[in-house]
């Protein structure tokens, strides 16, 4: 009776699972980089270094959602990598957040030397060192990554009286983003009084992965808040990735996950040119299939659970 119970736990469970997962929006992606491009390198071998690595990432995550580094070595190939989930962020949120960067990566950089992947709560990269190089290879992954995107709504009304409160918000996010309480994560809003001479409110965040120094990371915010100023300036919104650490504003409040209960309002950027299709198909693909391993596994139990129930029924009958 014991594992008769135990057996429908499960069931219901993993039942639920599926029944809610279809139900939680995906976070957004907000920077991908490969180097090379899939399309000039290839495996030499049959095993697939990056996808060893990622399954050992992910799986890693379900335990340690703080901060997890993984490698792997094939032949004469050392693979790095390192995953991290927005603090505060939800176990289950930081491992949805996981399996999306990974499916993005499987699908978009399956045969790429070095990864970094943002997501709205979430940070993967992978790099691939010779075991005989002594070159460091550590942050080769996020070195030359340099991203931003800009709001695709209509322009700020009121760029005369929002720049200056969005520059005041950036400001104050630098400086506590390297604060040792706040690992590396920084979010804030601040109100102005508008031309219609009511209240508005701009909303950011800061965040950087959580190995830099505090002076590695207050010059890659630094530069990240360059681009946004630059590209973004009268927008409504825009996000800039330099190197490893990422900047985003926004004039609705776009915390995904549980920083606030409010959805990813900020869910309108312009995805980098070329990367929509393909990151919208591979993300489909993905999680279709997932859907169809969770629905096996169910079927699976709910055959195991009618066959012990056949058989203890057998077992009273005789008796």
């Amino acid at each position: 009776m014991n594992f008769l119970l135990s057996s429908f736990l499960f069931i219901f469970s993993t039942f639920s699972l599926i029944t809610n997962s279809t139900l939680v929006p995906l976070p957004p992606l907000l920077s991908l980089s490969c180097t090379p491009s899939p399309s000039t390198h290839h495996h030499h071998h049959n095993i697939n270094p990056i996808k060893t690595l990622l399954d050992n990432l992910t799986s890693v995550a379900l335990i340690n959602s703080r901060f997890t580094t993984f490698n792997t070595t094939f032949q004469q190939e050392r693979y790095l990598g390192f995953m991290q989930c927005r603090p505060g962020f939800h176990p289950k949120a930081c491992i949805l957040c996981a399996c999306a960067a990974r499916n993005t990566i499987l699908n978009l950089c399956p045969n790429s030397n070095a990864v970094s992947v943002w997501y709205d709560g979430c940070y993967i990269q992978l790099s691939m060192m010779m075991m005989n190089s002594s070159h460091d290879h550590d942050h080769d992954a996020y070195m030359d990554v340099s991203n931003h995107s800009c709001s695709s709504r209509a322009k700020n009304q009121d760029p005369a009286r929002s720049a200056p409160a969005l520059e005041a918000l950036l400001l104050k996010l630098r400086a506590d983003v390297n604060l040792a309480t706040h690992h590396g994560f920084s979010q804030g809003e601040i109100a102005y009084d508008n031309i219609n001479h009511s209240d508005s409110k701009i909303y950011g965040i800061v965040e950087c992965v959580r190995s830099l120094s505090p002076q590695e990371c207050d010059f890659y915010v630094g530069k990240a808040i360059e681009k946004l100023q630059f590209y973004c300036r009268g927008k409504n919104g825009g996000t800039a990735v330099y190197g490893p650490c990422l900047v985003r504003f926004d004039s609705n409040e776009f915390y995904y996950g549980g920083i606030h209960s409010a959805a990813a309002g900020g869910g309108n950027f312009t995805v980098w040119e070329g990367e929509n299709g393909g990151i919208k198909r591979g993300l489909v693909i993905g999680y279709l299939g997932g859907g169809v391993a969770c629905f096996l596994v169910f079927v699976l139990l709910a055959f195991l659970l009618r066959r012990t129930v056949v058989n203890i029924a057998k077992v009273g009958t005789l008796a």
